[in-house]
């Protein structure tokens, strides 16, 4: 009688072991996901990327033109007019590096972008502003000019430093005309 007892209850912890916890088959655990698991994300990461990119970009992707005579017609109506400007050119000024220097001196003719009306105050300083200019490309190590990106720099630099001498927002831009190293 002890055996006929324990012969059900293994028979019953035989079919659970069989099938297992997560409801596989004798072969083993039922894996969740697998191929699709990889496919998906493969398949989806550049689609949300092209959505992403014509979501930014969407307006400058050009769309169907039937003539270039539309086409100019379009560019020509989209066109932003740039606003009035007035400009203050400084005298060429040749600047000395100092002796270490290899190279012994600097030639710059800068011009000034002005707002306009602002073009006779912005002259009356220009004693300030060219003190101003001398200083600061004397200053400039001479290995900095090897560089590509300097010309932005400079310009952004020297407005800076050119605001302070010229008249309260006067002053839009430094415009390089020559710059020489001899």
């Amino acid at each position: 009688m002890a055996d006929a007892a324990a012969e059900p209850a293994a028979g019953k912890a035989g079919k659970a072991g069989a099938q297992g916890v997560g409801g596989g088959t004798e072969a083993g655990p039922r894996r969740r996901g697998g191929l699709l698991g990889i496919i998906l994300p493969l398949v989806l990461a550049p689609a949300f990327g092209a959505g992403a990119y014509f979501a930014v970009v969407g307006e400058h992707v050009p769309g169907p033109i039937e003539t270039v005579e539309g086409m100019l017609a379009a560019s020509a109506a989209s066109q932003v007019q740039a606003p009035p400007a007035a400009f203050v050119p400084l005298p060429r000024l040749t600047i000395s590096l100092g002796p270490t220097a290899e190279a012994r001196h600097l030639r710059v003719a800068v011009t000034l972008e002005v707002e306009p009306g602002t073009e006779e105050a912005v002259n009356e300083a220009s004693p300030r502003l060219i003190a101003a200019l001398t200083r600061f490309l004397r200053a400039v190590d001479e290995r900095d000019f090897e560089q590509p990106a300097l010309m932005a720099r400079l310009q952004e630099q020297l407005l800076r430093r050119l605001e302070f001498n010229a008249p309260p927002g006067a002053l839009r831009a430094v415009l390089f005309q020559e710059f020489l190293l001899n």
